[in-house]
């Protein structure tokens, strides 16, 4: 799977995730994978992650740390409130469609 592919998809997994990121269902906030229902898909997109994790861990880990924060009731992630981390997500989340293209 190319670059370009990967964030088309998942942009819009992610982009679907943050706006449903209110809802909680006892310790589980829906992160971008969970809203991927094609099973073969989803593990084209996991073995891209692990492949390419280092090339992008930047973005990977604030996608990771806002939505265990959101899923635990967290105020904080690190020195930042989580409405202060999910602004961090958002916009490195327009810096990658700016970069691949990804409307």
């Amino acid at each position: 799977m190319e670059d370009k592919e990967f964030f088309e998809i998942y942009i819009n997994a992610l982009e679907k995730a943050l706006n449903n990121d209110e809802v909680n269902y006892g310790f589980s906030v829906y992160a971008p994978y969970d809203y991927i229902d094609d099973d073969a898909l989803l593990k084209r997109l996991e073995k891209f992650e692990s492949d390419n994790y280092n090339r992008f861990s930047h973005f990977f880990d604030l996608i990771a740390f806002y939505f265990d924060a959101k899923s635990h009731y967290f105020d904080t992630v690190g020195k930042y409130s989580v409405e202060e981390y999910r602004e961090k997500v958002i916009k490195e989340l327009n810096t990658i469609k700016e970069k691949f293209l990804v409307s």
